[in-house]
């Protein structure tokens, strides 16, 4: 999980799901935005090039544009991860 962003953890859930030698995956940012109430795919799109540039993700193809293309963006999730799915420094909450 990172920072509890639904964006990220989304990520995260397809990269461990993923078949993929190399856990890559499909995600449309129309597909993104419904992860999120009120999020537009515009703005599912500029989250998931945030989340690129920090290092959460990696794009690996953009796809193709406008709601009729035919091909999803693929991507990598990139930090670690244990078998529950937390990151390896994950400790939780401090109270």
């Amino acid at each position: 999980m990172f920072l509890g962003d639904p964006l990220a953890d989304n990520n995260e859930a397809l990269s461990r799901r993923s078949t993929n030698k190399d856990k890559t995956y499909f995600l449309g940012y129309r597909d993104t935005a419904k992860v999120c109430d009120g999020l537009s795919h515009q703005e599912a799109h500029t989250i998931t090039f945030a989340l690129a540039s920090l290092g959460v993700i990696k794009i690996v193809s953009k796809g193709d544009a406008g709601p009729n293309g035919r091909k999803a963006a693929e991507f990598r999730y990139l930090l670690p991860q244990n078998e529950n799915g937390a990151q390896e420094d994950d400790v939780g909450f401090e109270y």
